[in-house]
Parts: structure tokens; C-alpha cells; sequence
């Protein structure tokens, strides 16, 4: 709660109603942002379907609450009108991604790692994994061939500079918090 509202503690400490009493913008920007509201998922879905947007949702949770969080993606999904085309789910909890798979089997999922080793390799094979998304730092044109080979999307992070993916080939998205800087 501290790094990115006015409020304190773990999230998964408070109710929806406390949560949607903090302030979840200012910390980004305290003129553009102040008093944005935290978003339930229904709530998120209904404004990307509204505007036509895909969307990476990364799923953060500690270990022992990914079976959870899987079982209540489940059931959002299974009651909601929401589709999962225009979603991917992400996350650098391996656990998370192989419980999702076996939970909601048609979901499209990008396997978050610091760069591409064996142990990701393994786990993109292991849950047919959509895409993959590695820091701008680590990667290297044979680990976007690689990937690319395989059918496998290449997202980078987090690039904020358009000089951070220069000599990088046929990247498929970047995440960035200055998104201006990449309109051509």
C-alpha cells in the first residue's frame, strides 16, 4: 500500500470498501492522478471492452495465496461477460502461472524473468505460454529468434528510453511508463 497509495499495510489485509477509500494516483502524479480509485478486475474489463484495449494483467501474490487467486480468476471468468481475448496474464510467480493454466486453460499467459534461462524456457513449454517478457538488460536477438521460433510473443520492461531496444529485432511490446517517447 505505501509504494503506490496514501494507505498502509497489505492489501490483502482490507476489505474493497477500505481500499476504494484511498488515493492510488498521487504517488504518480499528484496533479494528473490525485484521488484515482483502486479498480476491482469487473471494473478494469468493463473499461478495456468500452474502449477496445488488450491488456497485460500481472498477478502478484505471495506463494501461498496463488491457488487463491487462481480459483477467484476462475470463477470472475466463469460469471463475467468479459471474454479473455484481449488479456494476458503475467506474472514472475511460476506457481501462479501453472495453477492459472490448469484453472482457466484458455487464458493467454506471458511468463515475466528477469532474462531467458532454462528454468523459463522450461515453464513457457510447460504452459503453452503466449508470450514472454524479459528485462531490456538481459535480452539478446538469439533470445528473440529463440522465442519467435517457438511462436512466442517478446515483451520488454520496463523501457523508458527508446535507446534502451536499440539493435533489438522485432520486439512484439514494451512496457514503459513514458509511452509519449515511443509515438512515432
Amino acid at each position: 500500500m505505501e509504494r503506490c497509495s496514501n494507505g498502509s499495510g497489505a492489501i490483502s489485509e482490507l476489505t474493497l470498501e477500505q481500499l476504494k477509500r484511498f488515493d492510488f494516483g498521487s504517488w504518480f502524479d499528484h496533479c494528473r492522478f490525485r484521488d484515482e480509485k483502486i479498480l476491482t478486475i469487473e471494473e478494469l474489463l468493463n473499461i478495456t471492452r468500452r474502449l477496445s484495449l488488450c491488456i497485460n494483467l500481472e498477478l502478484k501474490v505471495f506463494q501461498s495465496d496463488s491457488e487463491l487467486l487462481c480459483q477467484q480468476l476462475k470463477k470472475l471468468f466463469s460469471f463475467s461477460t468479459s471474454t479473455l481475448d484481449n488479456l494476458v496474464f503475467s506474472s514472475f510467480n511460476h506457481q501462479t502461472l501453472t495453477n492459472l493454466k490448469k484453472k482457466i486453460p484458455n487464458a493467454k499467459l506471458g511468463v515475466l524473468s528477469e532474462r531467458l534461462d532454462k528454468r523459463t524456457m522450461a515453464l513457457i513449454s510447460d504452459i503453452d505460454a503466449y508470450s514472454c517478457h524479459l528485462h531490456h538488460l538481459f535480452l539478446t536477438n538469439n533470445d528473440i529468434d529463440y522465442l519467435h521460433k517457438k511462436g512466442i510473443q517478446v515483451w520488454v520492461y520496463t523501457v523508458n528510453e527508446p535507446e534502451q531496444i536499440e539493435g533489438l529485432n522485432a520486439i512484439d511490446a514494451i512496457f514503459t511508463d513514458f509511452p509519449d517517447r515511443f509515438i512515432i
